[in-house]
């Protein structure tokens, strides 16, 4: 997950190394970890307050208007809970989202377009779990004290035909379409939300649509999927090294094959342009590389010999033992004091070290 100046990357033991972005190669600066593994940091994402419903909440007082400049940091936790990390003045009380650990813990993608249909002028959280549920959260502000609340708008269902024992492994959303991927599919699932309202056990639910996959499935286990909300495509890519583009409609649209050292996608921007790690590199393609009809298509090897590989330009090594640890305490809003204080020790600290060996560096040999 990458902020303007710093990148937070959750590991399996449910620590998080968090780096600056701004130095080549990045460098860790220190973990963050809960102080209990029932509590423990699962998922994580991040929402810019500005593209969300909270511009248009009119309750904020002056002080609070430098609070929509940073982005907004949650965390899901394996106790059914979401957290707010990072939110400048913004405060939340954490909130048991699932009754069981939360799994992925998504922001949508929007176009920001005024438009009559759902969710295409604001972004929204998506939450799924192992009780096999996918969650849409609005944020609204409570009045009394200005918090951040999570509003629940909807519940996606599993299926009936999906066994028990698989959950959701890869969860997107672009305005009012939402892709998901199960452990034992090789296909993704395209819901589609409609601006009607349907009467179920005596409650008004919105109307959900899902297309069936239009095209040949992955031959192998699905490993990252991504989307864009401009041009209303997403992206899959599988173990054997192939990626698939589709629509809204879930219509295969193209069809890379690469080898089995792809082990990442992730669309970049409006413009449709998307990266890949490909044998220990960085590829970008461009929207036009797939876009363009059947006889202007590039194949393959045209696309990789215009030489867009992102090289990485020193392999960094992480004393990862050594790294100081900030804990992270969730039981009441989150103390953005705290971090201040530890992060100014961790700068004080590096002063020192600094100044330590530029005086042995000048000092003179005897």
């Amino acid at each position: 997950m990458l902020t303007r100046s710093q990148i937070y990357s959750l590991q399996f033991n449910g620590e998080i190394l968090l780096y600056q972005s701004d130095r080549n190669p990045c460098q860790a600066e220190y973990k963050i970890q809960t102080q209990s593994q029932k509590s423990m940091i699962t998922s994580m994402t991040l929402i810019h307050p500005m593209h969300t419903n909270l511009v248009h909440i009119e309750t904020f007082q002056n002080s609070k208007e430098k609070s929509f400049e940073k982005q907004l940091i949650f965390f899901g936790h394996s106790n059914g809970y979401i957290s707010l990390y990072q939110g400048d003045l913004f405060t939340m009380k954490p909130i048991r989202a699932h009754r069981t650990s939360i799994l992925l813990l998504e922001t949508s993608k929007t176009s920001m377009d005024k438009t009559n249909i759902l969710f295409t002028d604001r972004e929204v959280l998506l939450s799924s779990s192992m009780d096999r549920l996918i969650y849409i959260w609005d944020l609204t502000i409570h009045s009394h004290d200005e918090s951040i609340q999570l509003i629940h708008l909807l519940t996606i269902e599993q299926e009936k035909n999906i066994s028990m024992n698989n959950n959701i492994r890869f969860l997107t959303m672009f305005d009012n379409f939402i892709v998901a991927n199960y452990s034992d599919q090789n296909f993704l699932h395209l819901w589609q939300l409609l601006n009607i309202s349907i009467k179920v056990n005596d409650r008004d639910q919105w109307g959900i649509v899902e297309h069936p996959t239009k095209g040949t499935h992955h031959q192998s286990q699905i490993q990252a999927i991504s989307a864009t909300s401009k041009l209303k495509l997403f992206a899959s890519s599988d173990s054997n090294g192939c990626i698939k583009i589709w629509d809204s409609t879930n219509s295969l649209m193209r069809e890379l094959i690469f080898d089995s050292t792809i082990c990442a996608i992730e669309f970049l921007g409006f413009d449709g342009e998307f990266i890949f790690a490909y044998q220990n590199n960085l590829h970008l393609i461009l929207a036009e590389d797939y876009l363009l009809n059947v006889k202007q298509q590039k194949t393959i090897s045209q696309i990789i010999a215009e030489d867009r590989q992102l090289e990485i330009e020193q392999v960094f090594q992480l004393s990862y033992q050594l790294l100081p640890r900030f804990e992270y305490r969730m039981k009441t809003h989150h103390s953005k004091q705290r971090l201040q204080r530890f992060e100014r020790q961790l700068a004080g600290e590096k002063r020192l070290k600094l100044k330590f060996l530029i005086l042995s560096f000048d000092a003179p040999h005897v």
